[in-house]
């Protein structure tokens, strides 16, 4: 906090000094406020951290420290810490509760944040303040408030809520809730009850805020309350099940809107909310109708279109789900509703339809930022990485309220570098960035973190540098939203451990590939595996890895609820196998979910996060000092990380299939074209300047974007040699291990090169030349050359991995040679079942750790 001559602070301090003289003794909750205040008011004060960043679980120490205060307190400042709105009104409400007995008819009470966030932080101590006696003397950034003795005084800003009439109704409290006026809302409900302590409205709704502020548990306990005050109301019944559900207690919702729906037939809310939890359990049948009740009520309800097409799109019903949006916008041309359609074409991969949508809805209303913002995501998503930030920095200057936006907007990585130099640019200019959302981080809940995603894009990885810095840097910003977590307890079990292993919605694929084969394996005698999963993924999880044995839990996709379901397994470890491919992948782990967690290759590289402990990684992969690129300790195993069967070979196809020439060299790189570095230019065309009958051969990628960037760049950097590169679509699986199977070299790029894909050129042994990088993503392919005793292949500088390249290419004598010792050697990397028993190994050492 910055003090400035006109701030509340300054003023109360000053209104103090006019009632009591030089001496003031100011009570403050932050530690970084105090040292301000100290140093710029110059007065006498106490400091407690309650809440604060850098101190956890201070608030019970800072609480008993002003329970035991013994003089007067002239200004209490609560200023503290939390990770969420609920989290500060509790710290604010207990430290005002332990100083109330200090202060006097002089005594100023001074809220910081009580105009931002959903409800105001400090509302809960406003309300307690003025039935104190205490009167609003300013309301704006920051509420003060006095008894007596002070001059009238008021920091209102224009747009500030004025204080609640003492006669205000509950029809008043209604409208401002409505209008989303929550903390005017709130403060009404509260009076009212403590005047009508059985009024079943204001219960209902006081419930109602308190779910929107993430109160969950007391919103049940308000909502429950009113039913038992009134038992009549469809609408109790439907807003107390939505609380269940958030709790994840399924049956009971499901039995409230059963109640609701008794209460009023034709209650949209109320189908919409039971066809979801329907869902969530897997009754599919009965979901599909639930929800196709809610919209014979209201054709255009928005939950319900919405849930219903996601519903649709994850059981296989991809037409049908656009076919439900296209007909509601048709009939209902609204913008925000046609947002909801292109998000929904997005994920369905109809690009051309989903990006038309987000045009049309720009259209019909050009000052709706939002549409500009998921319009630029939607781009950066596909790789369109300079149109995409355009788009988010105009909806950034529309609605500079979003600061997260324009994270979202400066975090965005270009899809294709044009130059190292331009690589350490962004780089540079995104720590600059997120060093100043550190110092002042702005306010935001858990679900707008996940909803904006601005988190470290794994692209990073292909830059060729340390990443460490640069997520250090995110992950500072971020922990302090989930500093008041609980400590996990752990299960409790004896002679057992709870695993349980986190897969995020639409990566299942990459996890059963690298993780079936040591799931399969795994000795379940001292371990208790939780496979935890987003819901719509269980029952694929389920069939494929096969163990009965196992149990698996489905979470929602919405952070909170998924926090909650996590924690609720009470396991002792949290293998969090992916980070940062998706914003809950990214996010969930600084809930500590567990009394220990860790990551693996599937994060690619360190995950930045200190709530994560552990990185499971391969000696055979890591340098001596690879410690030094990770925030989480290193566990490195003796073998490779993963199990996997040597691939069958297709049925073979002719070059001509392909495109391909018969009479030329192909060197062929199957990367995607963003992992490959700028410095991996001057190899390529050292290659093939030096062997003209040579063609470099690179998969498109799923989107056009990139290999278009890619293409240019050659054509600046390379541009003698860039008519012999060319680009084929991407390839069916299928196809993929067909061409693999007539490259003559395959090129490992590096920085970045292959990883579970070395499975599948070894499988048919084909020779890979190979750089080492830094770094383990630059390593893996040497990490097989190392397991299988074989390192004729793997160059030693990048004149050698040229030569190498070259004597492959256009020496047969030379590459049959090295096929056939590839086959006499390759069988050990395959069916590894050591790395099953290095993955219990693991398990086991860590979780036996004292440390």
């Amino acid at each position: 906090m910055q003090l400035e001559d006109d701030s509340p602070t300054s003023e109360a301090i000053e209104i103090l000094r006019r009632q009591r003289g030089t001496q003031v003794v100011a009570v403050v909750t932050s530690p970084e406020s105090a040292n301000d205040l100290r140093r710029q008011a110059g007065v006498d004060l106490l400091a407690f951290p309650v809440g604060s960043n850098r101190t956890r679980g201070g608030n019970s120490e800072a609480i008993a420290a002003l329970e035991g205060l013994d003089r007067p307190i002239d200004l209490l400042y609560l200023n503290g810490w939390s990770t969420t709105t609920a989290g500060y009104k509790e710290q604010h409400h207990s430290a005002y509760q332990a100083a109330r007995d200090k202060l006097h008819e002089q005594s100023l009470v001074l809220i910081d944040g009580t105009d931002v966030d959903h409800g105001g932080k400090g509302t809960l101590v406003v309300t307690e303040a003025l039935a104190d006696g205490f009167r609003i003397l300013g309301w704006g950034r920051a509420t003060l408030l006095g008894k007596s003795g002070c001059p009238e005084y008021s920091i209102c800003s224009p747009d500030s809520i004025p204080p609640v009439p003492e006669k205000a109704t509950f029809e008043d409290a209604v409208r401002a809730h409505q209008n989303g006026r929550t903390w005017e809302a709130e403060q009404i409900y509260r009076h009212l009850l403590r005047n009508q302590p059985a009024h079943a409205g204001a219960m209902h709704l006081l419930g109602v805020v308190c779910q929107q502020l993430g109160q969950v548990e007391t919103a049940r306990e308000l909502i429950s309350r009113a039913i038992e005050s009134d038992p009549t109301k469809a609408i109790y019944f439907n807003n107390y099940g939505a609380t269940l559900q958030m709790l994840g207690r399924y049956a009971e919702a499901i039995a409230c809107f059963h109640r609701a729906l008794q209460i009023k037939p034709q209650y949209a809310d109320a189908y919409s909310n039971l066809g979801l939890v329907l869902g969530l359990l897997g009754h599919r049948p009965l979901a599909a109708e639930s929800f196709q009740m809610a919209l014979q009520v209201e054709p255009f309800h928005r939950d319900t279109l919405e849930r219903f097409a996601r519903f649709l799109l994850h059981n296989n019903k991809k037409n049908e789900a656009v076919q439900l949006y296209r007909h509601a916008v048709e009939m209902n041309p609204d913008p925000l509703l046609a947002v909801k359609f292109a998000d929904l074409l997005a994920s369905a991969e109809d690009l051309e339809g989903a990006e038309a949508q987000y045009l049309w809805a720009i259209e019909r209303a050009p000052d709706l930022p939002a549409a500009s913002f998921r319009l630029g995501v939607f781009y950066h998503d596909h790789d369109r990485t300079a149109e995409g930030r355009a788009r988010m920095e105009t909806a950034v200057r529309r609605q500079p309220d979003k600061p997260l936006w324009r994270l979202k907007s400066l975090s965005s990585c270009p899809a294709v570098f044009r130059s190292t130099e331009e690589i350490d640019e962004f780089r540079m200019a995104l720590c600059d960035v997120l060093d100043e959302f550190c110092e002042n981080p702005p306010p935001a809940e858990w679900d707008e973190l996940s909803a904006v995603a601005a988190f470290p894009n794994l692209s990073y990885s292909y830059h060729g540098r340390n990443n460490r810095p640069l997520k250090e840097r995110f992950a500072r910003y971020y922990q302090h939203y989930f500093q008041a977590q609980p400590e996990p307890p752990g299960s409790g079990l004896c002679g057992r451990w709870r695993i349980g292993v986190v897969v995020t919605a639409r990566h299942e694929g990459v996890f059963l590939r690298c993780m079936t084969g040591i799931l399969q394996q795994l000795d379940c005698r001292r371990f208790e595996i939780v496979i935890l999963a987003s819901s719509d993924i269980v029952d694929i999880l389920q069939k494929r890895i096969g163990r009965s044995d196992f149990k698996y839990v489905g979470f929602p996709n919405a952070l909170p609820e998924a926090v909650r379901t996590i924690r609720d397994t009470r396991c002792d470890l949290i293998y969090h196998w992916e980070i940062c491919s998706d914003s809950l992948n990214y996010f969930l782990p600084f809930a500590r979910l567990a009394p220990r967690q860790c990551t693996s290759h599937g994060c690619q590289v360190t995950s930045g996060n200190p709530a994560v402990d552990y990185f499971f990684t391969s000696d055979l992969m890591e340098k001596p000092e690879a410690q030094e690129h990770y925030a989480e300790r290193l566990w490195r195993s003796r073998t490779l990380l993963m199990c996997q069967d040597r691939l069958s070979a297709p049925s073979p196809v002719s070059r001509a299939h392909f495109g391909l020439s018969d009479n030329h060299n192909l060197y062929v790189c199957f990367q995607n074209p963003m992992k490959v570095h700028p410095e991996f230019d001057p190899l390529l065309g050292e290659i093939l300047r030096s062997d003209r009958n040579g063609r470099v051969v690179l998969l498109a990628g799923r989107f056009e974007h990139p290999a278009k960037l890619l293409r240019g760049r050659f054509s600046d950097t390379i541009p003698d040699v860039a008519n012999q590169i060319e680009f084929l679509p991407w390839q069916s699986f299928e196809d993929y291990c067909r061409l693999l199977q007539l490259a003559d070299v395959v090129l490992d790029p590096i920085h970045f090169g292959a990883g579970s894909s070395s499975y599948d050129v070894f499988s048919f042994n084909q020779p890979t030349v190979t750089l080492p990088g830094e770094f383990i993503v630059g390593r893996v392919a040497y990490a097989f050359y190392r397991k299988m005793g074989f390192e004729d292949l793997v160059a030693v500088s990048r004149e050698d991995y040229v030569q190498k390249a070259l004597r492959l290419g256009t020496d047969t004598g030379h590459r049959a040679a090295m096929r056939a010792k590839l086959a006499s050697v390759s069988d050990i990397i395959f069916n590894d079942v050591d790395a099953v028993r290095e993955h219990e190994r693991f398990f086991e050492e860590i979780l036996t750790s004292k440390t």
